[in-house]
């Protein structure tokens, strides 16, 4: 992974490289202590932490220098990452349905608790409709006429019950 990242830093010139640590789709699970390794011996910016990284936001924290940028991939978890020292999620449920998202970083900035509340709790109904898939958030694209629900990578048909849940979170968009 050094010898990796190093090539990639080296190449890009001054721009700031973060990592992607995501174990399950990677099947590379660097250690936080692992990884504070590689970000000081190659320069890397920080890293988007998804899956079993994401879990383990705190301890990456912790184990990596204050400059290090950490971003999360758990789309839900905004609060908790900025408050943890992290610079904010990487969203891909916002993509169909931004307004939650949104009103949550609003809040979160702003130090607005009820405002928070609401937002995370707007959040988390997109999370439960789509299922935190490629496949949902596809569907709920497509259900708000705003492209197909075509994805690049096969993955199974949408069960009609979940179709359903993300059909009825179109209330989520101007909420």
């Amino acid at each position: 992974m050094r010898d990796h990242f190093a090539a990639i830093t080296g190449a890009a010139g001054g721009a700031a490289v973060y990592g992607y640590l995501f174990p399950e789709r990677t099947g590379v699970d660097l250690s936080p202590a692992d990884y504070a390794d590689v970000v000081a011996s190659t320069g890397l910016a920080g890293a988007k932490l998804s899956g079993a990284a994401a879990d383990r936001f705190a301890r990456y924290r912790a184990a990596l220098p204050s400059s290090a940028q950490l971003w999360s991939g758990a789309d839900t978890t905004l609060a908790s990452v900025v408050r943890g020292g992290g610079s904010g999620i990487v969203s891909g449920l916002s993509s169909a349905f931004p307004e939650p998202f949104t009103a949550l970083a609003d809040a979160v900035a702003a130090g607005d608790p009820d405002a928070e509340r609401d937002a995370q709790t707007r959040a988390d109904e997109v999370l439960a409709a789509l299922g935190g898939t490629v496949e949902g958030i596809k569907l709920a694209v497509h259900l708000l006429g705003r492209g197909g629900a075509e994805t690049r990578m096969p993955h199974p048909a949408v069960p009609a019950r979940a179709r359903a849940r993300i059909a009825a979170a179109r209330h989520l968009v101007t909420a």
